[in-house]
């Protein structure tokens, strides 16, 4: 899906996945002294274990990212919630719906 990319588009990828269990089919981790590649002219950068250099302000950009996705779903259920979000919910039988 990379050619839906402009050239010279960044992905960027702020999870902490095992490596080859990316979200993004061509991330791999990145690192302080090298901090991004670039596939098909798509730059890629991860931050696999960069919380863990300041874990305090991450935890907290994290959670104000979630917690208004947690309380739509905790409020709505995850029938009524928007489609977006019912599209990354991984289901027990390893399903994407």
């Amino acid at each position: 899906m990379l050619k839906l990319f402009k050239q010279g588009s960044v992905i960027v990828d702020l999870v902490s996945n095992p490596e080859k269990h990316a979200p993004v089919e061509t991330m791999h981790p990145t690192y302080i002294d090298n901090l991004h590649y670039v596939v098909d002219s798509i730059y890629h950068t991860s931050c696999w274990g960069w919380p863990g250099l300041e874990p305090k302000k991450i935890a907290k950009r994290y959670s104000l990212q979630i917690a208004p996705i947690l309380r739509d779903i905790a409020n709505k259920g995850l029938d009524k919630c928007s489609p977006q979000i019912r599209a990354v919910v991984l289901y027990p039988e390893n399903k994407w719906v």
